[in-house]
C-alpha cells in the first residue's frame, strides 16, 4: 500500500495518473512506499507470516551497500538518500532491495566503480566467502555479482546480486539461499531502473 501522506493526497495523485501525469519527487529523498518490495513489507501479517517471514524497513545512510566484499564500515561516498529492505525466511532464505541516491551523476558511478574492484580486490571476501562479477545491461551501468561460500573444495550455498545505476540512483537486489531463477533479480532492477527516473533529478 503505497503511502503519499493524507488521503486527499492519495486521491489526488491516483487522479492525475489517471490523466497521464507522473509523479515525481525531490532528488534527495526516497518517497514511503517506492521501492518495489515496500507496500508488502509493510503491510499488516498474518500469523502465519509472521511465524514463517521477517521484514525489516531501514532508511539509514550509514550502512553499508547489500553488496559489500571487502566489508567496508565507512560510507563517504556522497549519498543523499538511501532505503533497505531486507526479508528472512524459515526456508532458510534472505533477499534484500537497496536504492541509494547520491549527490551526482559521478558520485553514482564512483559508487559503482568502487564496488566492481571491491569484488576483484576481495574476490576470496570475508567469512569464508568468494565473489565474482560479470557485466549487465541494466541502467546506465550494471553488474551481476555471485558470492559462494566453500569448506576446501565443496560450495555450500550461493549467493547473487544484481546492481544497476541508473543516473544519481544506485540499485541492489540480493538473493541468498533457495534456487535462482532467471530475471527474478534483473526483472526489479530492470523495472526499478525505470521507476527511479520519477524522482526529479536523478536521470536529469
Amino acid at each position: 500500500m503505497l503511502r503519499h501522506g493524507t488521503h486527499i493526497g492519495a486521491i489526488a495523485l491516483t487522479f492525475l495518473i489517471g490523466l497521464g501525469a507522473e509523479a515525481s519527487w525531490a532528488a534527495t529523498a526516497i518517497p514511503k512506499g517506492f521501492l518495489l518490495t515496500e507496500a508488502r513489507a509493510t503491510a499488516p501479517q498474518s500469523e502465519d507470516d509472521r511465524n514463517e517471514m521477517w521484514w525489516t524497513v531501514s532508511s539509514r545512510m550509514a550502512q553499508p551497500l547489500e553488496v559489500n566484499p571487502c566489508g567496508a564500515k565507512k560510507y563517504g561516498d556522497g549519498r543523499t538518500a538511501m532505503r533497505t529492505i531486507r526479508l528472512k525466511t524459515s526456508a532458510p532464505a534472505s533477499s534484500s532491495e537497496q536504492l541509494v541516491l547520491y549527490k551526482s551523476v559521478n558520485a553514482a558511478k564512483a559508487a559503482l566503480d568502487k564496488l566492481r574492484t571491491d569484488v576483484r580486490r576481495c574476490a576470496k571476501g570475508e567469512n569464508g566467502y568468494r565473489y565474482s562479477a560479470k557485466p549487465l545491461r541494466i541502467g546506465d551501468d550494471a553488474v551481476w555479482v555471485k558470492y559462494s561460500k566453500r569448506t576446501q573444495k565443496n560450495e555450500l550455498h550461493g549467493s547473487f546480486a544484481a546492481v544497476a545505476r541508473r543516473g544519481k540512483a544506485l540499485i541492489i537486489y540480493t538473493r541468498d539461499g533457495g534456487s535462482y531463477t532467471a530475471g527474478s533479480l534483473t526483472g526489479p532492477a530492470k523495472t526499478m531502473a525505470a521507476k527511479v527516473c520519477k524522482i526529479s533529478g536523478v536521470c536529469a
